[in-house]
């Protein structure tokens, strides 16, 4: 199949507007006092703009206008759903909402992607080593459910300046990959798309200098909107007759941030704390006190989480079999949680 000719148009927009909304909205949200303050959970130091989401969101529906494709946003299903979320977001950073109504929120969302966007996981391949492992009449449940995980795991991973970025640019850059090696155009130019928008921001945000904050932050709008996107794509691209990859393949692209997620989950339900609660336990608290600065802590999880997602791809073009890579998944997520309760009890 030749390969169709590259939407740039869609793609400049979506770069100009991003890159554009972060070097005039930073005064603006500084007047304003749409900044997140410093305090001792947090690794920031000055009081730093959240505006990275809205600008990243503005370019990818500004840019989306000009791509050709769709990927199954018949109605405008994909910029509904990314509107909510990023609304949500906002609120939440503004007067951070209760975790019982941000859950009720991503529940409804999710509700609006599977049965309105008909973005469903239908089966997670040969998990277990015998046969197909179907979600019969369970597809929508599971579905939301895993909305709601990544969700969150890229939400909980936006604690450290580019951490959430690097890692969503590494999961979007192996999709890619995988979208392109399947032929499936129309999910690449919206994929590329979310690459481009997200390249401005990590400008702004990622600790490329040493010793140097943020100038910028995605908030929860931005984390929940990448969260949003690395769902759509990574459901769409496992499923089907013609799919790029095996689920269990996606689940290890995001391996690092739903690892880090479960495993905090865990360890406030062993303290008798609420599993949503914040706290200084994530892997990034962990190699801060360890005496690890910011671009260090960046480079090792975005690091690792490219590793992982190398592995993986090479599993998948040496179509090794599903089962070696979920049981390998479960025992990485075992040790890690392992390890974390230990040190949280040393802690």
């Amino acid at each position: 199949m030749p390969i169709p000719p590259i939407p740039w148009p869609g793609l400049v927009v979506g770069f100009a507007v991003a890159l554009a909304l972060l070097w005039v909205g930073l005064p603006i949200a500084r007047r304003i006092d749409w900044v997140d303050y410093p305090d001792l959970r947090k690794c920031h130091r000055t009081p730093t703009p959240l505006i990275g989401g809205v600008a990243m969101y503005c370019g990818y529906v500004l840019g989306g206008t000009l791509l050709d494709a769709t990927p199954g946003m018949s109605g405008g299903i994909m910029w509904t759903v990314a509107t909510c979320i990023v609304i949500v977001g906002c609120l939440d950073d503004c007067w951070h909402l209760r975790p019982l109504v941000r859950l009720m929120a991503e529940l409804g969302m999710a509700f609006l992607m599977t049965g309105w966007g008909g973005v469903l996981l239908h089966n997670l391949g040969n998990l277990f080593g015998y046969g197909i492992v179907g979600l019969g009449v369970w597809f929508v449940p599971f579905t939301m459910i895993g909305f709601v995980g990544v969700i969150n795991a890229i939400n909980m991973s936006d604690g450290l300046d580019g951490l959430a970025g690097g890692q969503s640019l590494v999961a979007f850059l192996v999709l890619l990959f995988l979208a392109v090696q399947a032929g499936r155009w129309q999910e690449v130019w919206w994929i590329l798309l979310a690459v481009v928008v997200l390249i401005p921001f990590l400008l702004f945000n990622a600790p490329f200098i040493k010793g140097k904050d943020a100038r910028v932050f995605m908030g929860d709008s931005g984390s929940m909107l990448l969260g949003l996107l690395l769902v759509w794509f990574t459901v769409t691209l496992t499923q089907g007759s013609h799919a790029a990859c095996s689920p269990v393949v996606a689940l290890w692209i995001l391996a690092v941030p739903l690892i880090d997620m479960f495993s905090s989950i865990v360890r406030r339900l062993f303290s008798g704390h609420h599993p949503f609660a914040s706290d200084t336990g994530h892997i990034h608290h962990v190699l801060l006190a360890l005496g690890c600065n910011k671009q260090q802590v960046f480079l090792i999880l975005v690091g690792t989480s490219t590793l992982l997602s190398l592995l993986a791809v090479t599993a998948h073009l040496l179509t090794i079999p599903d089962a070696i890579l979920f049981y390998s998944f479960l025992a990485l997520l075992g040790g890690y949680c392992w390890f974390m309760l230990k040190h949280n009890k040393k802690a």
